[in-house]
């Protein structure tokens, strides 16, 4: 995790110079050097500290920008790429089709027909699947992604609603989800690691510092048609959210 190489070394006095010269872009890079443990011993509180003294948050609440797997992959489905890249999804039935739920055009598809296991009294989860689907998205979006991945990601669903039309019956999401950077989430492990004794009220607050200041987030649209949902499944998935409740993307990839 520290790194404390040559060329890090090098980086480091380099930053401390920019920092002392009054240059904002080196001391937040100053703080992310403490932070991370590169070419100097790892320190979250001063890191803390360093940050305290910028006049603004470069990170707090920055958007970010989800990997849209539809448009790096055009021919891939939303289905095809939750088997392909989660394991427990290679014999789980899904009866789904469609596009990857951005917009009601390209809505994901319920249809129970497309099981054919399914038995027509045989329970089912509306609410469920749609937690599956909005944890499986985020996962695609934020983590299984080359670079800017995001690690402690939790979401929350803002709205829901059943909305009919010419074009069949949807159900329309809005979430929020937001997280921190992996490098960030993984020195902050390291740092937890590393305390032997019983963990100081200062460390906490200074994790919970860090934790705020590189938060990101973004706001999305899960659509999925139910035109072939059976109405009492509906029902039963309509108040099901507690639009307070924070969630965790705890979706598990191929190893």
């Amino acid at each position: 995790m520290p790194s404390n190489s040559r060329e890090a070394l090098v980086h480091f006095r380099k930053t401390l110079r920019r920092h002392e010269a009054g240059d904002a872009s080196g001391t937040r890079a100053l703080a992310f050097c403490y932070l991370a443990g590169h070419g100097i011993d790892q320190s979250v509180e001063r890191a803390v500290a360093i940050l305290k003294t910028l006049k603004e948050d470069y990170y707090k609440d920055r958007a970010f920008l989800p990997i849209r797997l539809d448009k790096v992959q055009e021919n891939l489905t939303f289905v095809d790429a939750i088997r392909a890249n989660f394991r427990m999804m290679d014999t789980l039935p899904l009866p789904l089709t469609g596009g990857w739920g951005y917009d009601e055009r390209n809505a994901v598809v319920v249809d129970l027909s497309l099981d054919d296991g399914y038995e027509e009294d045989r329970p089912f989860s509306l609410h469920h699947l749609e937690r599956m689907l909005i944890e499986n998205r985020i996962f695609l979006e934020c983590v299984l992604r080359a670079t800017e991945r995001l690690s402690g990601i939790e979401w929350r669903v803002e709205s829901r609603e059943v909305l009919e039309n010419d074009n069949g019956v949807f159900v329309k999401l809005v979430v929020n989800v937001h997280g921190i950077p992996e490098w960030v989430w993984n020195a902050l492990e390291h740092d937890w690691k590393m305390t032997r004794q019983r963990t100081p009220r200062s460390k906490a607050e200074a994790h919970t510092f860090i934790r705020e200041w590189f938060m990101c987030s973004y706001t999305t649209e899960f659509w999925l048609n139910i035109s072939a949902v059976p109405e009492k499944f509906i029902e039963e998935a309509q108040f099901k959210y507690d639009h307070r409740k924070k969630n965790k993307a705890g979706g598990k990839k191929r190893r």
